[in-house]
């Protein structure tokens, strides 16, 4: 890519997207002129973005219960930006599925790259309508190759997607960072306990029912479950009282109480392609950290966590088998958090990253 300049439009925020985060450091540090158009910002992100780009344009605007109003307002916004600016001249990077139909056809006319971070099967509506929009684009970006395969695969595109691991691309590595006195306040009680982590959504398909069942009958485990409060939440609550809950904590700062952990918790229910050939960001959080990690029997776990040997993966719903497998975790700790140490620095991000610019 000669002319090291890129727009990258993206209609909520980036601390949602930690690869978004690790992408837009990645432009920074190899010099990349970069205007950004954002939706809104939550915590103290933004000051890192404005230092991390050439322009930030943050609207503010906020996700609305009318989706209609909502996509109409992002798509009115941002092309008077885009318009604006003269960047229709540009290279249009977008970093979601959402921000791609919301600014609707007149897209299909700019140079850009479509960067997709989910499969989609679960929604067929943006499945049929992001089709165009791939077959247009300049690269079509996946965040593993199953994923980039089966997209290849469906909408019948002529090469196979390129690959972006959700990497993050951060030198934070060392364990028990500092926290805030608040966060110490709520780990104090377990701080003798063997710490496991889950943090992500909270919603039933996660399926942490057994594992909380197994840690409330346990002296030696404690649960951290680090996200937004849901139903669900409050259901594992009654399960296992002792859970630790800390509600969100923006990124990249969550990797300071990732790093108290011991044990990470990874799990997707097989209700989707998307979710069992999964891509999460946490197998590289834990990783970076040489934390073992407990994922269930889906595909795109067994092919990391139990390949690397970083780790098990189980049916979460056996409760024997979640006891059996936190002991044994324990019994073959120095060689899974050495794995996964390994795992960590087998992907170079810059190496990867530059490959695929030069594409452009």
């Amino acid at each position: 890519m000669e002319n090291k300049e890129i727009v990258i439009v993206h209609k909520t925020s980036v601390s949602d997207y930690p690869p978004l985060l690790a992408f837009i450091r990645y432009l920074n540090k190899n010099n990349y002129k970069i205007h950004l158009i954002l939706g809104f910002e939550k915590g103290n992100l933004i000051e890192e973005l404005n230092s991390l780009c050439y322009k930030v344009h943050l609207t503010d605007i906020k996700p609305s219960s009318n989706k209609f109003l909502y996509w109409l307002t992002i798509r009115n916004t941002f092309w008077k930006i885009i318009n604006k600016n003269q960047y229709q001249e540009k290279l249009i990077w977008i970093p979601s599925a959402d921000t791609t139909l919301a600014l609707g056809k007149k897209l299909l006319s700019l140079n850009y790259v479509l960067n997709l971070y989910e499969l989609f099967d679960y929604a067929p509506r943006y499945l049929k309508g992001l089709e165009k929009y791939a077959k247009n684009a300049k690269l079509v970006i996946c965040s593993n190759l199953d994923r980039a395969n089966i997209l290849r695969v469906w909408w019948k595109l002529p090469t196979t997607p390129e690959v972006i691991l959700n990497k993050p691309y951060s030198d934070i590595s060392e364990r028990n960072l500092p926290l805030t006195d608040e966060l110490l306040k709520l780990l104090e009680p377990v701080k003798d306990k063997k710490k496991i982590i889950y943090q992500g959504v909270l919603f039933p398909e996660r399926e942490l029912d057994g594992i909380c069942r197994c840690i409330n009958q346990s002296e030696d485990f404690a649960l951290i479950i680090m996200g937004k409060e849901t139903e669900y939440l409050k259901k594992l609550k009654i399960i296992c009282p002792s859970i630790i809950h800390i509600p969100f904590v923006a990124p990249p700062y969550h990797l300071h109480v990732t790093s108290h952990a011991d044990i990470g918790i990874l799990t997707y229910d097989h209700s989707s392609l998307n979710n069992i050939f999964c891509a999460p960001n946490k197998v590289w959080e834990f990783s970076n950290f040489g934390i073992p990690m407990i994922g269930n029997d889906i595909p795109g776990l067994i092919n990391t966590i139990d390949a690397n040997r970083m780790g098990e993966c189980i049916d979460f719903n056996r409760e024997d088998r979640v006891s059996k497998t936190l002991h044994s975790i324990l019994e073959n700790y120095t060689e899974y958090s050495r794995n996964a140490k390994l795992f960590y620095s087998s992907y170079n991000y810059d190496h990867e990253l530059d490959q695929i610019m030069q594409k452009l």
